[in-house]
């Protein structure tokens, strides 16, 4: 499928149908997937895919990890430096209500798509995404012993 189609659901679920991933759909309509603990970032990371008013591409990623508030200002250097180096994902400190006292660091992409994508290109970009983010966890364990 090399025709540029209006993004889609569908266009994500091919993607990963194709990948023999296995995956589930949350309530917000998200494609969930984990992966098992890698080694060489020591991590655990889940997944978000989603078509975000219908003309953008979300991807998210979330470690299994989370850290003191207290290191806020350690983490948010290590999630600048990431940034100033490397065009995606974005990683940011996030926090949750139900644990004020702790931190994560997350990492997104918001690809803008107005005139559609094809099907190569998603996932090409998804493919992407979730290499740059495993390469992101390699660095900060390697770099700063996270």
């Amino acid at each position: 499928m090399s025709e540029i189609q209006p993004l889609s659901p569908e266009m994500i679920r091919r993607y990963l149908d194709e990948d023999e991933a296995e995956y589930d759909v949350d309530e917000d309509d998200n494609f969930v997937f984990e992966y098992d603990h890698d080694e060489e970032c020591d991590c655990e990371l889940t997944v978000w895919l989603s078509i975000d008013e219908g003309d953008t591409y979300a991807l998210e990623v979330a470690n299994e990890k989370s850290f003191p508030r207290s290191e806020w200002d350690r983490f948010l250097e290590i999630c600048n430096e990431w940034n100033r180096n490397e065009r995606y994902p974005i990683a940011y400190l996030d926090t949750d209500d139900e644990t004020p006292d702790q931190i994560e660091i997350r990492l997104d992409y918001y690809v803008y798509l107005p005139s559609g994508a094809t099907q190569k290109q998603i996932s090409d970009l998804t493919e992407e995404f979730i290499e740059n983010s495993f390469d992101f966890w390699k660095w900060a364990h390697r770099e700063h012993g996270l």
